[in-house]
């Protein structure tokens, strides 16, 4: 399809192997004699391939109640299979306890079953092979020192299914803090001043989307400004604006989806 010199623009989606063939298409066209004026790339998380690209801060002037469950939507979601799933979770030394307290019993409350059914929580994996990378990944940060934390529910025989998970005792060199699972599964950092924060939150080639949750505005303004990432939530999580564009930082991709933004690749002005 790339060598019809009709192609015009090139929209692609996915991984780091994606968009190296989406880049290597420019050289092959070359070769052709052929141009191709537009390429946008969103990297976006197939079968565990991209690392992790959100991170949701928890400080002790938050409401612990309110982030808690922005937590729970951010990274159990679709059973975590969302592009910018909250796949780590950077709370303040403080509030560690209180936080882990709340979130192991949270999940115990999380109904696994038939997603069709509006009373579910959580859905099966998509398929047999990323179910198999979910259990290597936590497999790996237990390996690697950190706490593991499932919930208690029976599993359903049939179908290819995960308990909603968190690992504690994180370090920024574990698997699980710079691969993308992809599932039900919540890393979780501890920091101690903002300084940091912001330094893990950014340590990672990846910048998709981020979130804050603190009662302070002022508070709020400095992490955004701080916070390398195409899209910062500020106490809330996954909330969209058609008329706002939505992209990426470094290898999260080039390009943006809606707003006159996401629009430019597919028009021409003269």
């Amino acid at each position: 399809m790339s060598a019809d010199d009709r192609l015009r623009l090139l929209q692609a989606f996915g991984g780091a192997d994606v968009d190296e063939a989406a880049s290597g298409l420019d050289r092959q066209q070359s070769a052709r004699r052929l141009v191709l004026e537009h390429v946008a790339l969103e990297r976006r998380p197939l079968a565990g391939r991209q690392r992790i690209e959100k991170c949701a801060r928890e400080g002790v002037d938050a409401a612990i109640d309110q982030a808690i469950e922005g937590v729970i939507a951010g990274i159990y979601f679709n059973m975590g299979h969302v592009c910018c799933a909250g796949s780590r979770l950077l709370v303040q030394e403080s509030a560690f306890t209180t936080v882990v307290h709340k979130l192991r019993d949270r999940i115990q409350t999380l109904r696994l079953g038939n997603p069709l059914d509006k009373n579910t929580d959580i859905g099966a994996i998509n398929n047999k092979p990323q179910l198999e990378k979910i259990r290597e990944l936590v497999q790996s940060g237990v390996d690697e020192g950190a706490e593991l934390v499932q919930t208690s529910c029976t599993l359903p025989e049939r179908g290819y299914w995960y308990p909603p998970t968190f690992l504690t005792g994180v370090t920024a060199s574990h698997r699980v803090a710079q691969e993308e699972i992809f599932g039900p599964v919540l890393a979780v950092m501890t920091f101690r001043t903002p300084e940091e924060a912001f330094e893990r939150a950014n340590n990672t080639p990846y910048g998709l989307s981020a979130g804050v949750w603190t009662d302070k505005g002022s508070k709020i303004f400095k992490m955004v400004n701080k916070l390398r990432a195409g899209v910062v939530w500020a106490n809330t999580f996954n909330k969209f604006d058609p008329t706002s564009p939505f992209g990426g930082y470094k290898e999260s991709g080039f390009g943006r989806e809606g707003g006159v933004q996401g629009l430019s690749a597919y028009l021409k002005l003269s």
